[in-house]
């Protein structure tokens, strides 16, 4: 299920309440400036008020809070050469740039030619486009157009690297053997793509680290873990090395013969997004109860009240202990009034710690001894891996560093794969708002 949110540009009037702090404080500026900030940002929420945050701080040292349109054109121009440093602008040229397809489409856009629905409703949530012109705004025209700092090209064309029975795509992902698709973690795939693209030379340890990993501190064994799998995949090993010679001490080589060839297929194949599938949202009355809807707890049983016990009653005995030893190195001499505090601070916050260390002590325990935890078995491990239905793993995005995010998302997704349950779950990435 998905469901496309919308959130509109801001209107003039909303332009104009958004300055009016500035007119709070004193500030003396254009009478006109909410039409000035609007010619520049057309209502984006996110470079409204990125220009307006740079105004206040280039000002803020001032006694008297002067803003003019000549302030106002140097801040966007400022915002403009430091977009490469800039997580929103970096974000959304990685949302285009790093797929051909889109990319391929948007430069359609901006010579006037009509691309697919599916693929124009893309780039309209990337938040690139507006609605009767290629650029949403003339800051993303100066951006991300001709000359630009992030200037937006024509897309690199898809690689196909052929060796032996095996084809790895650049373009769509892909590694086949036979027409067979090879599944490969990310990692590995790039790794092999690296290797494929320098297989006239000797790929050294560190180049690795730098051009797959990005600079990440990778150990050799993480290393060597990854290469053996990319062997598995492609039927070597360690002992044979057909396809991946190791270098010891040095780095690696792909050996096998390669062949390649230009990928220039660009057939949307797929939705980029899937059709929306709103669900009926009934209005909730909060300040209403129905009793007869309320849901009962399962009645508490003594079993469960024993356990919880011993462990506030542990809790409370090193808590004692603990505070006495204290009262012990405090009372050397005659206790003042900011040593009875201390104690009491130092009492009130060690009851946490004891009862963390108590919690998690009593569970060890009840695992290591196959016992039930507060009255609830704790099933086989096998009964937990028998799925029957899929779950959405959800991961918003405000403005967050991508390589962080995404990291995340393959964490889990290699963690779901190493447990063989990967077919029960589905990604989805969320934006905050239309210029993430």
């Amino acid at each position: 299920m998905a469901m496309v949110i919308q959130i509109d540009d801001l209107t003039l009037d909303q332009v104009q309440k958004m300055t009016s702090h500035l007119k709070h404080e004193g500030a003396q500026m254009p009478s006109d400036i909410e039409e000035i900030l609007y010619r520049h940002a057309s209502g984006s929420v996110y470079l409204t008020q990125l220009i307006l945050e740079n105004l206040w701080e280039r000002n803020i040292s001032d006694l008297e809070i002067k803003i003019s349109e000549a302030d106002i054109d140097v801040t966007v121009e400022t915002i403009i050469a430091k977009s490469t440093e800039n997580n929103h602008f970096i974000n959304m040229y990685n949302a285009i740039t790093d797929y051909p397809l889109i990319q391929q489409g948007f430069l359609q856009v901006i010579a006037g030619q009509t691309i697919d629905k599916s693929l124009q409703e893309t780039l309209r949530l990337i938040g690139i486009i507006g609605k009767d012109h290629p650029f949403r705004n003339t800051i993303y025209a100066r951006v991300f157009g001709a000359g630009g700092p992030l200037e937006i090209d024509s897309p690199k064309k898809g690689k196909i690297y052929l060796f032996g029975d095996y084809e790895l795509n650049t373009y769509n992902y892909t590694l086949c053997q036979a027409g067979q698709i090879i599944r490969l973690r990310p990692k590995e795939f790039q790794l092999l793509h690296y290797l494929l693209e320098h297989h006239d030379r000797v790929v050294s340890k560190e180049e690795l680290s730098e051009k797959v990993w990005y600079n990440q501190f990778v150990s050799d064994m993480t290393l060597k873990s990854s290469i053996d799998a990319l062997r598995r995949a492609l039927g070597d090993s360690s002992c044979n090395q057909q396809i991946i010679c190791s270098f010891r001490d040095y780095g690696y080589r792909f050996t096998a013969p390669v062949v390649e060839a230009e990928n220039l297929q660009l057939k949307l194949t797929s939705r980029p997004v899937p059709d929306e599938a709103p669900i009926l949202m009934p209005v909730q009355k909060l300040d209403q109860w129905d009793a007869a809807s309320r849901v009962w707890q399962t009645p508490r049983h003594l079993k469960t009240w024993i356990p919880r016990a011993r462990v506030f009653t542990a809790t409370l005995a090193l808590t004692t202990a603990a505070s006495y030893e204290m009262y012990q190195v405090l009372s050397t001499s005659r206790m003042t009034v900011i040593q009875v505090a201390l104690l009491i601070v130092f009492a009130v916050n060690f009851v946490w710690i004891a009862l963390s260390f108590v919690s998690g002590f009593a569970g060890f325990i009840a695992l290591w001894r196959r016992r039930v935890v507060s009255g609830i078995a704790i099933p086989p491990l096998q009964s937990t891996l028998t799925l029957k239905t899929r779950t959405a793993l959800l991961m918003p995005i405000y403005n967050e560093v991508p390589q962080r995010i995404f990291a995340g998302v393959q964490a889990m997704y290699e963690s779901l794969e190493d447990l063989g349950m990967l077919e029960h779950f589905d990604f989805f990435i969320l934006r905050g708002y239309p210029e993430t």
